[in-house]
């Protein structure tokens, strides 16, 4: 199952420290929502 880092309550960079040196390769998938709303 993957993790979701929301760096509230798992941090991305702590998670990156742990793994990063025990894979040759690494995808990731970023999103974001914009929460502003529509302006006309």
């Amino acid at each position: 199952m993957p993790k979701i880092y929301d760096n509230i309550e798992l941090s991305l960079t702590e998670g990156l420290k742990k793994y990063i040196g025990a894979f040759e390769r690494t995808d990731f998938c970023v999103g974001y929502f914009n929460l502003r709303g529509w302006i006309k």
